[in-house]
């Protein structure tokens, strides 16, 4: 799943070298978490206005996670350099 979010992201960014991306797997009842951290320019380019760049990753995410019947939610995180 991590690649997937990956090869969305590394596009849609300037800094490549700062971008992480973290998978906290899945515990009991709760989904496993994939976060997007990245530096503050590009979280705010990964989130778009209103949200709607991340929900569009979001959704793709969603596809993949179906078809390999699992549950999986997308966070964006920023730090400063």
């Amino acid at each position: 799943m991590e690649k997937i979010v990956r090869e969305i992201v590394e596009p849609m960014i300037s800094n490549k070298a700062a971008l992480m991306i973290k998978t906290v797997p899945a515990v009991e009842n709760e989904p496993a978490e994939i976060i997007v951290i990245a530096d503050k320019a590009d979280t705010a380019r990964l989130i778009g206005k209103g949200g709607s760049v991340a929900n569009a990753i979001r959704k793709v995410v969603s596809v993949k996670a179906r078809l390999d019947n699992v549950h999986v939610k997308v966070k964006f995180e920023s730090y400063d350099e």
